[in-house]
């Protein structure tokens, strides 16, 4: 049994990605800070076949996730904000908070963009300093975790996917078996 937390869901992209690969005991906690997203990711709930599959599994928050309870504890994070967006304290609350709900062992997967500087071409100061005091914020973030990540060429624009397993005990996986845990990235 999995405990998945998506952050920043949207319209459900990836969520609908992540139902068609839950396993039977698997659950998915879907937080969005858009009222409006996450709404419609609640209708979608209805309406599509593979988060309809699962439906009873799925949770819907409409928060930011730094407001959400830590409560919870997690087997998998999948993070899909746009961490260059932000400036780097609210980046490092971020990070406190999926690192706060992450178990021993457990996995975060998110993105960043290539191409970042040279971007900061074409955009004012304040975006300039909110990537790169994100990245600096993101790099100490991950010097905390084992860490993987790959290119994924066919996104638009081509970003990083990570990977970042948190020191401590695997989390057996019931699929595939006890020991082996599935950290492939989720691509929609």
């Amino acid at each position: 049994m999995l405990s998945i937390l998506e952050v920043g869901a949207g319209t459900g992209a990836l969520s609908r990605a992540i139902a068609a690969r839950m396993g039977p005991n698997d659950t998915l906690t879907c937080v969005e800070r858009n009222p409006r997203l996450a709404e419609y990711l609640r209708r979608e709930i209805g309406a599509d076949p593979a988060l309809r599959a699962c439906a009873e599994r799925i949770v819907i928050h409409q928060a930011d996730i730094v407001d959400l309870a830590a409560a919870e504890r997690y087997d998998v994070i999948v993070v899909g904000l746009p961490f260059a967006n932000f400036t780097e304290d609210e980046t490092r609350a971020i990070c406190a908070t999926l690192d706060g709900v992450l178990e021993p062992g457990g996995c975060i997967t998110y993105f960043s963009y290539l191409g970042g500087t040279a971007v900061d071409w074409f955009v004012g100061d304040r975006h300039r300093r909110h990537r790169r005091g994100s990245a600096r914020a993101l790099a100490e973030f991950r010097a905390r975790f084992r860490q993987d990540r790959v290119k994924v060429w066919t996104n638009l624009p081509p970003a990083y996917a990570w990977m970042l397993t948190k020191p401590g005990a695997a989390q057996p996986d019931p699929v595939y078996g006890a020991g082996i845990s599935r950290t492939e990235p989720i691509t929609a």
